[in-house]
């Protein structure tokens, strides 16, 4: 088991099956970053709102509430 530090004084211990889940999750979103880009890429013209907003949609809520709440306006 990996113990990975959560607070100054508390250790979290990660069992390899979070550590499996976390990867997947981790890799699961590159790649839709990854083909959210190509897919933009053969769109003309398409305004920096329209492209967040799009790239938004197709996000778990918790990756929606972590973009909103670092104040990300556009791509």
């Amino acid at each position: 088991m990996l113990r990975i530090p959560v607070h100054r004084r508390r250790i979290a211990v990660a069992t390899p099956e979070l550590c499996f889940l976390a990867f997947n999750l981790l890799y699961a979103s590159f790649k839709y970053v990854e083909k959210f880009s190509m897919l933009v890429l053969e769109v003309p013209r398409m305004d920096e709102e329209d492209k967040l907003h799009y790239f938004m949609e197709g996000l778990q809520i918790w990756a929606q509430n972590e973009i909103q709440r670092q104040g990300f306006h556009d791509i």
